[in-house]
């Protein structure tokens, strides 16, 4: 995952928490500024801050890996506490190498969460409804449009398939095909609040330049 990938994750979180991004600034004990830098994936995000939001409720396992945590309201008060510790050593591996930081964040989570899966075992069996090849062309276009805004503002832009990539993981899927019904909104969703994000950096850059 790049950092835009992890700002878009934590967007998600903060509002799925309800907390306005004034409010979750305040909560956190950062400035506006430094909330803003994080959400538009500016900025690798402090250790004091993902502890701070862990606190809150913040799912950190989504954050880093897309793949939310389905047992946070049953994991015990010490396996949280085990959980904040080891948010400070993905917040110093978040500095160097965000990969890296990806597998240590998923590894720390993970291994006191991974008890709980089996939960899910009985869902496998039921029927999966997927996108139409309407929808399928309307995720496809914000693809395109993302990929065309990054060429005009990023000296790397996302590819197609990078783009893709993202998003797949953020749906656990493995083509637009195989995308369930249920997880349209959310695909969508997370492909707008990313060109979004680089619409808003086009109008600063632009206000900027004059």
């Amino acid at each position: 995952m790049q950092l835009i990938d992890l700002a878009m994750n934590l967007i998600n979180e903060r509002e799925r928490l309800g907390y306005s991004r004034k409010n979750f600034a305040a909560q956190t004990n950062v400035s506006s500024e430094s909330l803003r830098l994080y959400e538009s994936g500016k900025v690798n995000m402090s250790a004091e801050f993902l502890l701070a939001a862990t606190k809150l409720g913040v799912d950190i396992q989504f954050i880093f890996t897309g793949i939310r945590s389905m047992n946070l309201d049953v994991v015990s008060s010490k396996n949280k506490e085990e959980i904040t510790e080891n948010v400070y050593a993905v917040g110093n591996l978040i500095s160097g190498n965000v990969n890296n930081s990806v597998i240590a964040a998923s590894e720390a989570v993970v291994h006191h969460t991974q008890i709980y899966s089996n939960k899910r075992e009985n869902e496998k069996n039921k029927e999966i409804i997927y996108i139409t090849d309407k929808e399928i062309r309307n995720l496809q276009e914000l693809v395109r449009q993302i990929v065309e805004t990054e060429k005009i503002l990023k000296k790397k832009p996302r590819t197609a398939r990078s783009v893709w990539q993202s998003l797949s993981a953020y749906c656990n899927t493995s083509s637009y095909k195989c995308i369930a019904l249920k997880d349209y909104e959310k695909a969508e969703t997370y492909l707008k609040k990313w060109l979004s994000l680089l619409i808003y950096e086009f109008g600063r850059n632009k206000l900027q330049s004059k």
